[in-house]
């Protein structure tokens, strides 16, 4: 037994409540230094040898029972290690197997290991009491890596390689690479592996390559200061060699296309799926005891490809990745309560993150997910976001009185909050200041924003977020009012934010920022800046390939050029929107506004169709206190006028008459920009008659 192996054994033995010890390794042997009588209890026993080689196939089976560790201590980790054995490297294989694959925490899954979390426990180095001891023996004294700092930080495996893979982790590829080796010409140890992991997600489904690279590459996190931090794949339980597989974009492109040849995956425009026959068949060949981790290996896989808003940018496939999100959850549904609780948490958030993504009915689904996941929690900023995002499912479904009721629902903030809190506190008033908009008490939602200010003079990059928030919807609420000068200056202090913060990324936010700041700039008749600021911004997406909110931008520019009397190019553009599936409802309220008045304009009876095909839009929804149904209502009377029913006139400008008397003059007044300029023209065409 060489030096190092005697370290090692040496740094172990302090915590092994009881351990047995073959005789080459009894303390008053010559093979290696003396310990003391009770720190090893010399026993000897024999035992087969053939059991002792054949020990780390056997290591699950061994009974080990876990207990969390104490901040102070490595040695309550095993709480009961019985080991005979003749074999004298068997423990130093043993020990220092188990050390990294579980203070690594990167297999979790394999043991049932509750709510174990090692990255949120540091230990204390124990050796330094040994030095003397191994020094007299001539044998390397160990010493943490900080002399004057016994602590040691939780163990953090490097992005690539040199890592290595655990021996149990190994058995575990090992075998099975053994039970897919028959199911097609796979014979990288690569492609058996991907093979393996990809029959755990979503079977027939597309896998975007996107999403298997971004699920094992470190993912942006915000920290309690409010800051923006990595999070490596392994500390989250990912197994060492598959994230090097999988962020090597190199060797996942060379094991996806085995796989193709293989027969066994079929190939798309950068997707990829595999069949539901193939998938049982490779589940089915897998000896039981890897099944709980390869599902958890899927599950940490599919949710880390969803990215956290204002951390790094959304990746324009993700869509394609929450059906294996929806399968890896329903997979682990019976144990994930028993993932460590730094996962948990972190698996939270990610879903309450992708509530933001399109279709209701994923909203509500990782909205359910995450609070069922999260019930056992005590934690303030868990609860407030749940809160929050019932807010928001409330308010697309139209249910405004609920939507006030979710966040008056949630506990006050701790009275020790840091920045992370207290930008969470902030978000919760930006949703408060939503729910007022909705019901046009702009006054109210001005007070809110006001109540809200970051911690120091020095805001973290969290705390900008709210403020680059907090300035938009000033912006437009003060544009609401008509109050367009201050209005834009709120919108510009936004604008400057973007250059000012590299490490945030507003991308998501972009769309709302430049048509709330062109919409401004058309109230203003700033027409110029406006199209200046559009043209940059959908040329921006068209080099990114970016298409989400390109049509709000496109309509905002279509109403500038309508603005400029460029009738046919602003038509252009309506057209190529018109042709588009699955518009906004804003949008098609604003396309149809803006066709109404191009074909009016041309004296075209295809005017009274889409200014009542807008009457009927907004009718859905509740923000327009009657002033746009009002203009709309007017439009639809001069062409009426115009084709002689007077009677249809008279009623119609009855129901213009009881939207007067209904109109708040404290509520929302300029909601669509450009539909104040089009009144003053239907006044100024009435007055010429």
């Amino acid at each position: 037994m060489d030096k190092e192996q005697y370290h090692v054994i040496a740094y172990l033995v302090p915590t092994l409540s009881t351990l047995r010890l073959p005789r080459s390794l009894n303390p008053t042997s010559s093979c290696g230094p003396r310990y003391s009588q009770r720190a090893l209890r010399r026993r000897r026993r024999s035992f087969d040898q053939q059991y002792a080689l054949n020990a780390p196939q056997i290591l699950p089976h061994w009974q080990i029972r876990w207990q969390i560790p104490p901040r102070k201590s490595l040695a309550p980790i095993f709480s009961v290690f019985r080991l005979a054995t003749s074999h004298r490297s068997i423990l130093f294989t043993t020990a220092s197997q188990l050390v990294k694959t579980y203070c690594s925490g990167a297999a979790f899954g394999i043991f049932d290991r509750g709510k174990l979390n090692f990255v949120d426990h540091s230990f204390v180095d124990e050796t330094p009491g040994l030095t003397t001891q191994l020094a007299a023996h001539g044998l390397p004294a160990s010493s943490p890596p900080n002399a004057s700092n016994q602590r040691i930080e939780p163990m953090r495996s490097p992005r690539k390689a040199e890592m290595g893979t655990s021996k149990l982790q190994q058995s575990a590829l090992a075998a099975l690479s053994e039970s897919v080796s028959e199911l097609g010409q796979v014979q990288s140890k690569d492609g058996k592996a991907l093979l393996v992991l990809l029959s755990f997600l979503a079977p027939e489904n597309a896998i975007h390559v996107d999403n298997l690279f971004l699920g094992a590459s470190p993912r942006k996190r915000w920290t309690a200061q409010g800051a923006i931090t990595d999070m490596d794949a392994v500390n989250t339980g990912l197994f060492p060699e598959l994230c090097n597989l999988l962020s090597d974009r190199g060797r996942l492109t060379g094991a996806l296309g085995e796989l193709e040849i293989s027969g066994l995956y079929n190939h798309g425009n950068e997707t990829h799926s595999l069949e539901k026959t193939v998938s049982d068949s490779i589940r089915e060949s897998i000896p039981p005891e890897y099944l709980r981790s390869w599902r958890c290996q899927a599950l940490l896989v599919a949710y880390r490809g969803i990215s956290w808003k204002y951390t790094e940018p959304l990746n324009p496939n993700t869509p394609l990745f929450l059906p294996h999100v929806r399968h890896t959850l329903h997979e682990t549904k019976s144990f994930g309560d028993t993932l460590p609780r730094n996962i948990q948490i972190d698996l939270v958030t990610t879903l309450l993150e992708a509530t933001r993504l399109p279709k209701l009915s994923w909203k509500r689904f990782a909205l359910d997910e995450a609070a069922v996941l999260s019930k056992d929690f005590a934690n303030w900023e868990i609860d407030c976001r749940i809160a929050q995002s019932r807010a928001v499912v409330a308010r697309i479904t139209g249910q405004v009185d609920r939507a006030f009721a979710c966040l008056d629902a949630t506990r006050e903030m701790p009275s020790t909050a840091d920045q992370k809190s207290h930008s969470v506190l902030g978000q919760e008033i930006l949703q408060r200041v939503l729910n007022s908009i909705q019901v046009e008490r702009l006054q109210e939602a001005k007070e809110l924003l006001d109540s809200w200010e970051p911690l120091t003079n020095h805001p973290s990059p969290l705390e900008r977020v709210i403020i680059f928030r907090k300035a938009l919807l000033m912006g437009r609420l003060l544009r609401f009012q008509g109050a367009f000068e201050e209005s834009i200056a709120h919108l510009r202090s936004a604008h400057e934010l973007l250059d000012a913060s590299d490490e945030i990324s507003f991308d998501e936010d972009l769309r709302d920022l430049f048509c709330e700041l062109a919409d401004t700039l058309r109230e203003l008749d700033n027409l110029q800046l406006a199209e200046t600021y559009l043209q940059s911004e959908i040329a921006r997406r068209t080099d990114n390939q970016i298409t989400a909110g390109t049509s709000s931008l496109e309509l905002c520019l279509a109403e500038v050029l309508f603005a400029q009397g460029r009738l046919e190019a602003a038509e252009v553009i309506c057209k190529k929107i018109r042709d588009r599936p699955a518009l906004l409802k804003f949008e098609r309220l604003r396309l149809h506004l803006l066709f109404g008045r191009l074909y009016f304009e041309a004296n075209d009876l295809d005017s009274l169709t889409h200014w009542s095909a807008a009457l009927k839009e907004a009718g859905n929804f509740h923000l327009t206190n009657g002033r746009t149904t009002r203009i709309i209502v007017l439009s639809i009377c001069d062409i009426l006028r115009r084709l002689g029913h007077t009677e249809l006139v008279q009623k119609s400008m009855q129901q213009v008459a009881f939207l007067d008397e209904a109109a708040d003059p404290m509520a929302i007044n300029y909601w669509i920009a450009g539909m104040r300029h089009w009144q003053q023209h239907l006044q100024s065409s009435r007055s010429k008659i």
